[in-house]
């Protein structure tokens, strides 16, 4: 109950009940006003922002909505539809067009505006299968969704329409399997002998070795059996579920794609006289994973000897207060800004001379090619899928290897020390080596590779 009564944890802070520890840190974040949720820092936003999502307005149109369609006949079981934005109105179907059922974990704005672009320039009839709206790490505020979709977790009694649009489909594309609802969506796929894929990041995201294997072999098990084509997230991807699941499958390189021209339109010219200050950025979860706590102690070892050199940390999570021990000795050169919209990141990466991305694993890191399209030099790591896919060691970044903290600290020292006319060329560099990869081009990828997908299906039954 608690979980809707703070629309997963926008309207305030979400803990585990049975964690004191987790508790206790909780409330030491909220009265040193350090959480990563400013709303709670804001009575008058806080209020509005409960009154709107449990007004009486938007109750008595989403109430109005929802029983509209049963009493003028209008309600269909082959058609989604969309419970939490009622005002954004379906898209008309396209007549002959192939009918694409997309199940996925997360309303993330990267995965809307993907598809949104899908279904405004691709001729498709694009459906769309979200299991929930939120992530407890992360706020973003939800884009306007311009497909047919469903949320499961705001209408669990949709669970039957969204069970036949999968199985109804031309193509049902999954990308999302570790939930109850997926893999009965993929067995009820499976029955219908119709065409299906498999798109995700490369497999083992939680290094747990050979259990991971026999997990993922278990759950999987239509895929293992099957010879459904897998669309790996970058060169990453398909090597890792290749290597796992062999030659039968048909692999494709379909990677995560944005709307960079937000992040070129006020990229930092480079070109200007070097600021006193080089600043080094770090963007996302503040998390072992993703290598926070490398950036801190690096940070901490150059730093100590040098005073032209700033850390602007973009984000909140668990290592906070680690990283805060860590950093006490250079605080004055450290600038926490705390969890920040997806629409507000460009404005942080044009404050910064490179981004640090230093992850231990991570499938993809959207960040890494958002700091690219910046005209930032990337420091990242040879397990992150977009820093192999588009890094040039020392050409427009840098990479290291994965958990290196003195190899990070390092490669720290050298960019700082690059002179105006290196950081010139790096900085062009960056920007160009993402210049193809848009989302229009996205979305007509994702396309091509569905129609290929439905065409060649009965080569993949035989």
């Amino acid at each position: 109950g608690s979980v809707d009564a703070l629309d997963h944890g926008r309207l305030g802070v979400l803990v585990d009940p049975n964690d004191p520890q987790e508790i206790a840190a909780a409330l030491c974040s909220i009265l040193d006003r350090s959480h990563a949720n400013r709303l709670m820092f804001d009575p008058i936003a806080l209020r509005s922002a409960v009154a709107d999502q449990f007004g009486y307005p938007r109750v008595k149109t989403l109430l109005a909505d929802a029983i509209r369609p049963l009493v003028d006949g209008t309600y269909h079981s082959r058609t989604l539809v969309s419970p939490i934005m009622p005002q954004a109105p379906a898209v008309p179907a396209t007549h002959n067009a192939p009918r694409i059922v997309v199940l996925t974990q997360l309303t993330s704005p990267y995965q809307v505006e993907l598809f949104n672009a899908m279904a405004a320039h691709c001729r498709c009839n694009l459906e769309v299968v979200y299991l929930t709206s939120q992530d407890r790490n992360r706020f973003w505020k939800t884009l306007n969704i311009a497909h047919n979709h469903i949320i499961l977790s705001d209408a669990p009694e949709l669970r039957k329409v969204a069970l036949a649009a999968v199985a109804n489909a031309d193509l049902t594309i999954f990308n999302y399997y570790t939930d109850r609802f997926a893999l009965e969506a993929i067995s009820t796929r499976v029955r219908t002998n119709k065409p299906w894929v498999f798109w995700g990041e490369r497999p083992g995201v939680f290094r747990l070795g050979a259990f991971g294997h026999w997990f993922r072999r278990l759950v999987l098990r239509p895929l293992h059996k099957s010879r459904a084509p897998i669309w790996g997230v970058g060169h990453f991807g398909v090597d890792g579920y290749s290597y796992e699941f062999g030659s039968k499958h048909d692999y494709h390189n379909l990677s995560y794609f944005s709307n960079l021209s937000r992040f070129h339109a006020g990229a930092q010219d480079q070109s200007k006289t070097i600021d006193r200050e080089t600043i080094f950025l770090y963007s996302g979860a503040l998390s072992k994973r993703k290598g926070a706590d490398l950036v801190a102690h690096a940070f901490a070892s150059v730093a100590a000897g040098r005073k032209d050199i700033r850390l602007l940390i973009m984000g909140g999570g668990r290592l906070e207060a680690h990283m805060k021990e860590v950093l006490a000795p250079v605080a004055g050169q450290v600038t926490w800004v705390g969890f920040k919209d997806w629409s507000e990141l460009p404005t942080f990466f044009q404050q910064a001379h490179y981004l640090c991305a230093p992850s231990r694993y991570d499938g993809w890191g959207l960040a890494i090619v958002e700091g690219l399209a910046s005209g930032l030099p990337v420091l990242s790591t040879d397990s992150a899928g977009a820093a192999i896919e588009f890094i040039k060691d020392g050409i427009n970044g840098w990479l290291i290897p994965a958990g290196d903290c003195e190899a990070l600290a390092k490669t720290m020292r050298k960019a700082a020390d690059a002179d105006e006319p290196a950081r010139i060329v790096m900085s062009k560099a960056a920007r160009d080596s993402v210049s193809e990869h848009t989302l229009e081009k996205g979305a007509a990828r994702f396309m091509q590779a569905a129609l290929e997908a439905i065409a060649q299906w009965p080569a993949q039954k035989k």
